[in-house]
């Protein structure tokens, strides 16, 4: 229970505790929390009929109703498992008002660097199919990796107390210098200002904040 886990705990409006928490009534009490959710994970067995087809979609504010500990069946290791609820005044995205909304805004997928309609659409069988040779345009395009200057890589084993956080950044090195910068910008982002630390202040959460903030 750290990190993450304790993020979305100490949200939940009740009393924190190492054994789970339950807010019951008072749910909408709680810390806000921006849910996005992901395409990719029609891939799991149990499927959200709240999913979207493909990309990831922001579905609004939800706040921790409960959060409880579990042994997962598969591998037996100890997981988090949160109970979430929808406190948004705005449509959901899946519903019929939330749809015209979406259509009434013009809100459109927006496709990454290197990528083409025609990778995101689903398949009709479990066999993967690719596009012609010919639809050069489609395929991701190769990333050059980047590499880090030697006084850079000194600066970084320096900074002692985010070398979790930059081991986790120096694992996007392979997909180009746009990747890795906008990884770092990710990590190092104050929370309150939502500008880049240059002497980041890391709270117990994990989360970085700027001096002003403080």
């Amino acid at each position: 229970m750290k990190k993450c886990n304790k993020a979305l705990a100490v949200s939940c409006y009740a009393k924190f505790s190492e054994n789970g928490a339950n807010a019951k009534s008072d749910w909408h009490r709680g810390k806000p929390v921006r849910v996005l959710r992901s395409g990719n994970a029609r891939g799991c067995t149990k499927k959200s009929p709240y999913l979207p087809k493909i990309g990831v979609r922001y579905d609004g504010i939800y706040k921790v109703v409960r959060y409880w500990p579990e042994h997962n069946s598969d591998s037996g290791l100890l997981i988090w498992r949160y109970l979430l609820r929808r406190d948004d005044e705005t449509p959901s995205p899946w519903s019929r008002q939330g749809k015209k909304r979406i259509k009434k805004l013009g809100l459109q997928l927006v496709l990454p660097p290197g990528y083409n309609d025609c990778m995101f659409k689903p398949l009709k069988s479990n066999k993967r199919k690719l596009c012609s040779s010919n639809e050069t345009h489609s395929k991701r395009i190769k990333m050059e990796p980047y590499r880090l200057s030697e006084s850079l890589l000194n600066l970084i084993a320096d900074d002692k107390v985010n070398s979790s956080t930059w081991a986790d950044i120096l694992k996007f090195l392979p997909y180009g210098k746009e990747v890795f910068q906008n990884r770092v910008k990710e990590a190092f982002m104050c929370a309150c200002c939502l500008g880049v630390v240059s002497e980041p202040i890391a709270m117990i959460c994990g989360h970085c904040i700027c001096e002003i903030a403080m």
